[in-house]
């Protein structure tokens, strides 16, 4: 494996833990509001400590894969972390995930 692509795979992997580390910080977040939220500041406050806390994740992971570099590369597989930590592996945790029509058959 040349040094290029092996570059490349680690900046995909460690951008993807980081998609999934901002989905489990948002999902925490959700769940707090969810939980014990009384009022639009309390909610505004909530609201923008998650979207910082998420926006210093992407600054860290980035750092730590590529120097800091934002290229497509670590922007895209950032949200497609993110993406499959809300749709898949959240939506499986909570049962609140799409079926997509599918059905579970159960053998017996």
């Amino acid at each position: 494996m040349t040094d290029l692509v092996r570059s490349q795979l680690t900046i995909m992997i460690m951008m993807m833990a980081g998609g999934f580390a901002s989905g489990i910080v948002q999902s925490v977040f959700e769940r707090y509001v969810q939980i014990c939220c009384a009022g639009r500041v309390k909610y505004a406050i909530i609201e923008i400590t998650g979207w910082i806390v998420t926006a210093f994740l992407f600054g860290e992971f980035l750092f730590r894969c590529d120097n800091g570099k934002i290229t497509f590369l670590a922007m895209a597989t950032f949200a497609v972390g993110l993406l499959l930590w809300k749709k898949e592996i959240y939506g499986i945790l909570t049962q609140t995930g799409e079926s997509n029509g599918k059905e579970e058959r159960h053998i017996k």
